[in-house]
């Protein structure tokens, strides 16, 4: 069963999401814990050994904490997920 460690920052965020959008996150995000299928990719450069996961118009950007663990960083919208 998978386990998803929430950072701080990432859990506001995800909050401030609207809450139809917010759920197909968190379908998205379980739906590849259990089956590792969906649209994620591992990132590159200085973000390398993290996966990020795209969901309509949000990204999800977490990395793997174990077999079944994972540590969700940082949920937003696709034109500001990649800054700072």
């Amino acid at each position: 069963m998978p386990y998803f460690i929430w950072m701080p920052a990432a859990r506001v965020a995800l909050r401030k999401i609207e809450k139809a959008q917010a759920q197909e996150i968190l379908i998205a995000l379980t739906q590849y814990a259990r089956t590792r299928q969906g649209d994620v990719v591992a990132m590159t450069g200085e973000h390398a050994g993290r996966l990020r996961l795209r969901c309509g118009d949000y990204r999800v950007i977490f990395r793997l904490a174990g077999s079944d663990r994972f540590q969700v960083l940082k949920v937003g919208h696709r034109r500001e997920i990649y800054r700072g």
